[in-house]
């Protein structure tokens, strides 16, 4: 599937979705995950992930993404904080690679569906 199919189809999805890279600042989102997290997206892109996760999980977030990026596959459970203070449940996975087309970096490796 080509970049423009994958990014209309990610565009165009009602599953909210965000991509992080390896330091955890958020790479791209959909409308979806905007709407859920009550943030534009050009404010969600200045961001990083340790923004968005309830103050508790802050200790040890360093070890865990470190173990996270060295798995070979992964699906789990994960908290976000939303703009005004709620909490949501979405799916992680990953670690997944998506090269941009221009820049051969691997700039994606979390995919969060909030539910």
């Amino acid at each position: 599937m080509d970049r423009e199919r994958l990014q209309a189809l990610f565009e165009r999805s009602t599953t909210p979705m965000v991509l992080v890279d390896d330091e955890r600042r958020y790479r791209d989102c959909n409308p979806a995950a905007c709407d859920v997290l009550a943030t534009s997206r050009e404010t969600l892109l200045t961001m990083r992930l340790d923004e968005r996760v309830p103050a508790e999980t802050l200790p040890g977030l360093d070890e865990r993404w470190q173990r996270f990026l060295k798995l070979d596959a992964y699906s789990g459970a994960s908290s976000l904080v939303t703009a005004d203070g709620a909490v949501v449940i979405g799916m992680v996975y990953g670690p997944y690679a998506w090269f941009d087309g221009e820049e051969p970096y691997r700039i994606l490796n979390s995919m969060v569906a909030i539910q």
